[in-house]
């Protein structure tokens, strides 16, 4: 019985030897993974032996080197420059030189889903036509060009209205298009009421100025004590609506039976642009008779897409180029922009101000207005290199030896030519400028036959 225990014994003992012996080789052979490749496409990458999906080879096994958990290294994340690739840190932040945000670089970035790096020999990617482009940086400038329209200048527009109502007795102007000064008559009104009250305020007016009056205490007495009489203010601005001029208010106030007719005169000097008025007709007070233009200076209304409209600020210089007065342009300035965009045209207008040297600049006239905005240095790739869908934005960067790696982008403005990178690439990055379609292809490709492979 004693003999039976001592073997039992005895065996356990080596079996527990041979379990911790297997053990020991298990964990020595952990970090070994074995890999096939196929030999006429290296991009076909596999973890098990088996045939190539795209020629039907069978996949040949790659030598392995076994590493210790232990012994490999550990990743750590690099933040770098956009602009200035010398410029590193451990953590993110600002670049000390130009201000701008670090961003991640740590080996390959994030490839895109659906995409998977791949390498071309020079004879392929020479067989394909595709070039090489860089990310560095590329000056900006945004030039804009859009429809205007001249309208006139609304704070030189006069808007002659009738004082009282009557007859319209006389017409001193034609009509529209002639030409008025400051101080011309404009139309000569019949009421006799209207008449005699004008006389009364230019004699009240003749009394409420003591010089005009010659001083006389009493008479300036009675004046103050005569209720009926307006204050001089009101008789100044009552006189004034009918466009006297200064000499012919004194005259007046001196002889007020001297005037004989209510006769409106312009109160400043542009050509005549509307007339609503013909001899004979009736007209209540506060009824509009003209307007009058003064041209020399007017406005141009531009249409800006909503994109460029914020880079446009107040003050900013236009060039206005009218299709009808060939080879001349004319400066303008901004001076307001719309708070709200047009429902219909999704554009925001503008209004720039102008001189009209020569009178040339007709309201209704259309024109072009055009503009470049220099927005600076920026990191920058040529147009070819981005490709978009309708999820993402990605290049195709250039690794070591014959790799292309796809990198998820994320881009700002551009120019037609370049297109400002944000993410994704730094100053110096090699990416596909031309053939991307085709290096897309092979890249989604290797994506799928990646997939299958790892089945």
């Amino acid at each position: 019985m004693r003999s039976t225990i001592r073997r039992t014994l005895r065996a356990s003992g080596w079996l527990l030897v041979l379990a911790l012996v297997f053990m020991a080789l298990g964990c020595g052979r952990a970090a070994v993974q074995s890999e096939y490749r196929c030999p006429m496409h290296p991009e076909v990458v596999a973890t098990r032996p088996g045939d190539c999906p795209v020629c039907g080879m069978r996949l040949v096994a790659q030598p392995a080197k076994a590493v210790s958990p232990a012994a490999e290294p550990a990743a750590h994340a690099l933040y770098v420059c956009p602009m200035d690739p010398e410029v590193t840190s451990s953590s993110p932040g600002s670049c000390p030189k130009c201000g701008m945000k670090l961003v991640l670089r740590q080996g390959d970035p994030a490839v895109p889903a659906g995409l998977a790096p791949m390498t071309l020999p020079a004879g392929k990617r020479e067989l394909l036509g595709m070039t090489v482009g860089e990310a560095a940086p590329h000056r900006f400038a945004r030039h804009i060009r859009a429809a205007a329209r001249i309208v006139p200048d609304e704070s030189r527009l006069l808007r002659v209205t009738a004082p009282v109502g009557g007859w319209v007795d006389k017409l001193f102007v034609q009509g529209v298009g002639d030409t008025v000064r400051k101080g011309e008559a404009l139309a000569e009104l019949y009421n006799v009421d209207a008449l005699t009250a004008l006389r009364r305020d230019f004699y009240n007016l003749h009394l409420g100025n003591p010089t005009q009056s010659g001083g006389d205490p009493n008479l300036i007495l009675s004046r103050r004590l005569d209720q009926s009489v307006l204050a001089l203010e009101l008789l100044q601005a009552r006189v004034a609506r009918w466009g006297f001029s200064d000499e012919q208010i004194k005259e007046f106030s001196e002889s007020p039976n001297d005037l004989k007719g209510l006769v409106i005169y312009a109160t400043g000097s542009g050509l005549i642009a509307e007339k609503s008025v013909i001899p004979g007709q009736s007209v209540n007070a506060g009824d509009p008779l003209f307007v009058v233009a003064d041209l020399s200076r007017v406005w141009a209304e531009v249409d800006l897409l909503a994109s460029d409209a914020p880079l446009v600020p107040v003050g900013k210089a236009f060039q206005i180029e009218a299709p009808a007065l060939p080879g001349r342009s004319f400066p303008g300035r901004l001076a307001a922009t719309a708070p709200f965009l047009d429902p219909q045209t999704r554009t925001q207008r503008v209004r720039l101000e102008l001189e009209n040297p020569g009178l040339v600049l007709h309201p209704g006239l259309p024109a072009v207005a055009t503009l470049a905005i220099d927005l600076g240095e920026r990191l920058a790739v040529p147009a070819s290199s981005v490709l978009r869908t309708g999820e993402r934005t990605y290049a195709f960067r250039l690794g070591e030896g014959d790799r292309i790696v796809p990198v998820a982008v994320r881009t700002g403005i551009t120019d037609g030519e370049y297109v400002e990178v944000l993410e994704g690439l730094v100053a110096g990055d090699r990416v596909v400028s031309s053939a991307t379609f085709l290096i897309d292809s092979e890249s989604a490709m290797a994506a799928a036959l990646r997939a299958v492979a790892e089945r």
